[in-house]
């Protein structure tokens, strides 16, 4: 993996893939499945929910089933690709969408990490908010993206940090059990 890091850095995220999947088995490299109907009824209209991606996963057609589902789909549900000089069509929407009650996705917010505080001021602000207004955000792993929108709920991250524990000791029961038969 040294070599491939030396030659090839694109080709890193692939070289250790293979390799844990070698060593350690294809389910450490499955993710967790994501209850996308849990997320919903754990929200509220006054926080956004952020995903933070992973390469290669976007959940805009999971919204949008789950929109279909909760009856905010067509008109209802809007959304909007972020980069330069979206800030003007971001906000719009924005106050369209909270006293509408639509849903409303910003993809790519790692683009326009300085509307993340003005957003946040916004939320807080705002006189009146629709109760089925949901503000989902989408973004890559990014250093500049401000702490207060990308802090997760108390009990949310317990209940990650159960289910961590968890596999945690399903795993290592499992080594434990398979250690003494070689």
């Amino acid at each position: 993996m040294l070599l491939v890091r030396c030659f090839r850095p694109d080709r890193i995220y692939q070289s250790v893939c293979h390799y844990v999947a070698m060593v350690m088995g294809d389910q450490f490299l499955t993710p967790d499945f994501i209850s996308y109907d849990s997320i919903y009824k754990r929200s509220a209209c006054s926080v956004p929910v952020l995903f933070i991606l992973s390469p290669g996963s976007d959940p805009t057609e999971d919204l949008m089933a789950l929109g279909v589902k909760f009856n905010t789909a067509g008109h209802k549900f809007k959304f909007l690709s972020l980069g330069k000089g979206q800030k003007k069509a971001a906000l719009t929407l924005l106050h369209q969408s909270l006293s509408q009650g639509y849903w409303l996705v910003y993809q790519n917010c790692h683009l326009l990490v300085s509307l993340m505080s003005e957003l946040e001021q916004h939320l807080t602000s705002a006189a009146c908010v629709h109760p089925n207004f949901r503000l989902w955000l989408t973004t890559e792993p990014c250093p500049e993206f401000p702490v207060g929108t990308s802090q997760v709920w108390k009990d949310g991250m317990e209940h990650l940090l159960r289910l961590q524990r968890v596999r945690l000791y399903s795993e290592c029961s499992y080594f434990e059990s398979t250690s003494g038969q070689d």
